[in-house]
């Protein structure tokens, strides 16, 4: 196994956002993800290590190829101040029918009974119950729906598996080109938009996990009260040819609030400090929702694929079966060393699992891993080894979320 990706210029710019020549303009280093071009970080915002130098550690191994210290100081910036982020690739779904609403249901582990304007974060299982996908589901219309899962090649292939699932008066259309998405997110988030909108973002009138749409500026926006980083924020989607405006906007409104974009590093040291899960890594058909630690985002009251699966699975451990690994979160005892995901967990010369994701966490102040462990080990305060290019690591289960 080669430790690293190896990036290279072939097949590349294949797919890029509205974004990109503003990204190129602040000296973004471009990734290519299932052919979009992605920020990982922004050279312009070089300065930004200087402010935050003493909570970035260096990298000098594998760990620090294709890295740079910037990831770190865009995500202290999102928790200190407020960030920009280009989500435009992540896959965006339109279910509209008749039988909508009992075809998401009948899709979601959880209770989709909600009203127009409301979102909820819910699981798709396969029949064995495995999870299939997680997603956040919002209800803009009476028969109409807006799903939204991860991105890249992952993505396609939940668009894929929705339409198979679809009965004939129910339409699954793909939009993920049709809109430009960004996130609005951090302390200083709702000063922001409230430069370029005179819609009331306060909690009261505009509550989380609930979505309006209005303009700004001049520019059609649905918001959706939710933030994969995990700070206050609001995810903005508009038809994709208003994209660069809007980026562009909300960059000149936040100069004087601290707002720099981020990248694809910072994003996931975020995510990972909230504990929230990224699919295809954390997350895939071997693991159910009880053992990913998402077993409160399922609704055994009601009707969905995989729950007679997952049913089965309860009784069997119940009556004594075999207890499937856990996920567990770990953090590295030595503040200044972080590892990168696929190597073992050790406990002596056992092997208990591997790390499924890896990231050092810039505000906790130490490497956060994700692994799937026997019961046994994720307790909080379980201590484990984790093997990283042949030196031992100890590594410690915490609590979850760690901010």
């Amino acid at each position: 196994m080669h430790p690293k990706w190896v990036w290279t210029d072939k097949q590349r710019n294949i797919r890029r956002t509205p974004m990109y020549h503003t990204h190129k303009e602040l000296d973004a280093e471009l990734w290519a993800e299932a052919g979009w071009e992605e920020p990982q970080w922004f050279e312009s915002n070089a300065d930004l290590v200087d402010r935050y130098e003493d909570q970035i550690p260096s990298r000098n191994g594998w760990e620090g190829k294709y890295w740079s210290p910037i990831e770190g100081a865009e995500a202290l910036n999102v928790r200190e101040n407020v960030g920009l982020h280009d989500m435009t690739s992540f896959n965006k779904m339109e279910v509209i029918g008749s039988s909508a609403p009992e075809f998401i249901q009948r899709l979601c582990t959880n209770n989709m009974n909600i009203d127009v304007g409301e979102i909820k974060y819910t699981l798709m299982c396969n029949e064995g119950g495995g999870v299939r996908a997680d997603v956040t589901v919002t209800r803009t219309d009476t028969d109409r729906y807006l799903v939204l899962t991860t991105g890249r090649e992952v993505g396609n292939n939940h668009v894929a598996w929705v339409r198979n699932q679809s009965p004939a008066n129910v339409v699954v259309n793909d939009v993920t080109s049709s809109y430009a998405a960004m996130v609005c997110t951090g302390p200083n988030a709702r000063r922001v938009l409230s430069e370029v909108t005179n819609v009331d973002l306060s909690d009261e009138a505009f509550p989380f996990f609930t979505t309006q749409e209005f303009y700004v500026r001049n520019v059609p926006v649905r918001a959706l009260r939710v933030s994969y980083a995990g700070e206050l924020g609001w995810e903005l989607y508009t038809p994709s040819e208003y994209g660069e405006q809007l980026w562009e906007i909300l960059l000149d409104a936040g100069e004087s609030y601290g707002l720099r974009p981020y990248g694809n590093g910072a994003l996931n040291a975020l995510r990972i400090e909230k504990g929230f899960r990224l699919w295809g890594e954390d997350l895939h058909t071997e693991h159910t929702p009880k053992t990913a630690g998402l077993e409160w985002a399922v609704d055994y009251d009601t009707e969905f694929i995989g729950k007679d699966a997952l049913t089965k699975r309860i009784a069997a451990t119940a009556d004594g079966g075999t207890p499937a690994k856990e996920v567990a979160c770990l953090t590295l005892d030595d503040p200044d060393a972080a590892i990168l995901d696929n190597r073992p967990v050790l406990d002596g010369d056992e092997s208990l699992g591997y790390v499924h994701s890896a990231e050092y966490g810039y505000t906790v102040g130490s490497c956060v891993a994700y692994a799937y462990l026997p019961p046994a080990y994720t307790d909080p305060g379980t201590s484990v080894d984790i093997l990283f290019e042949g030196t031992r690591y100890t590594a410690t289960v915490r609590e979850e979320p760690l901010v």
